[in-house]
């Protein structure tokens, strides 16, 4: 086993359950502020602990759930929706006139 990660069980065997939420808490905030995914086998890896330690305790574990599940409904930014329907609204033009140009082809 690692020192850093030897060294990290030891400080949250020591702090008990609080230590154990609040080194979550701070894996889960880093790991959104640098864009990765949160889901229970990241965090763990993240802490070096076993998953089952973070389905123990519950209040970890919904901790975990919500920054999950909070990933997943992510609101996208207006802008953005824009752009993507403008895209979306030029590529469906551009196969309506490949459509029209096909049906306008006799067929030999």
């Amino acid at each position: 086993m690692k020192a850093p990660v030897r060294e990290s069980l030891i400080r949250l065997e020591k702090r008990g359950k609080q230590g154990l939420f609040d080194a979550v808490k701070v894996a889960i905030d880093e790991m959104k502020a640098s864009g990765q995914d949160v889901d229970f086998q990241s965090v763990a890896r993240k802490l070096g602990v076993a998953r089952s330690t973070l389905y123990r305790n519950s209040l970890v574990r919904e901790l975990v759930e919500k920054a999950r599940t909070e990933k997943r409904g992510k609101v996208v930014p207006y802008s953005d929706l824009i752009t993507v329907v403008e895209d979306l609204k030029r590529r469906v033009e551009e196969l309506e006139r490949k459509v029209q140009e096909l049906s306008d082809k006799p067929i030999a």
